[in-house]
């Protein structure tokens, strides 16, 4: 796994699945490519390739031969282009180190300290639940959600519903809700928090929000955090008035 992460962090390496796969099938090919050699050469050494025993077959073979040398050019070039995207969406998803996102993902991570959960509400909602999982799939906690069109933030402070804590580990928030009609609705959960890490594993690239890895293709909106010292600068502004 390829890890780039703010200075406290490490930083190790791995090939993507999509990346072995491609590689597998190289292989193949080229096992494929070799058998044809040597099945021609002995042919040819067999019988006068002036003149075959049948004609039809051997141009066939000439002809597969020929595809299998075209095969593995092709491979080669999209094992080339796989890993220059791959590469390309790495570097475009370190601009995000530092930076305060919003991701659409359901799992969240529990250390003991309170945890933000945010959900976008469509129109039309009568009625709504936010309920949290564990690792096992048991629900833990649920309220009321609000209807109101729009995006919506709740703080899990990490107890059930009968104010038991809870351990620190993975767990997943759904938001249901349903229409005047019963016809369920879909709600996306959002993952606030700010990236400190980015790394690819098995082709994705993720990025480390609040200690859980999101597919950067799952971030709905980023922006930097307030500098110092802007904060100080309106601290400063608003003591002197």
């Amino acid at each position: 796994m390829t890890v780039a992460t703010l200075p406290s962090t490490t930083s190790s390496s791995s090939s993507g699945s999509a990346a072995y796969s491609s590689s597998q099938s190289t292989a193949a090919l080229n096992s494929n490519y070799q058998t044809f050699l040597k099945l021609l050469t002995t042919q040819l050494q067999n019988q006068d390739p002036l003149n075959p025993e049948d004609s039809s077959q051997f141009t066939n073979q000439l002809v597969l031969f020929s595809q299998v040398e075209q095969q593995i050019d092709t491979n080669t070039s999209l094992n080339s282009i796989l890993s220059n995207q791959t590469t390309g969406m790495t570097q475009q998803a370190l601009s995000y180190l530092g930076m305060n996102v919003a991701a659409d993902n359901t799992a969240l991570q529990y250390n003991g300290s309170n945890v933000n959960i945010g959900y976008s509400m469509p129109s039309g909602a009568a009625s709504a639940t936010l309920s949290i999982f564990d690792s096992s799939g048991t629900e833990v906690y649920s309220q009321t959600a609000d209807t109101d069109a729009g995006t919506h933030s709740y703080t899990w402070d990490g107890t059930d519903n009968s104010d038991k804590a809870q351990a620190d580990g993975t767990y997943t928030v759904q938001v249901t809700a349903s229409d005047s009609k019963g016809n369920p609705l879909t709600v996306p959960t959002i993952t606030p928090g700010q990236v400190t890490a980015v790394s690819v594993s098995n082709g994705t690239t993720y990025l480390t929000v609040n200690g859980q890895q999101v597919p950067v293709t799952d971030v709905v909106s980023a922006a930097y955090p307030p500098s110092s010292s802007s904060s100080s600068s309106s601290s400063n502004t608003a003591s002197g008035s």
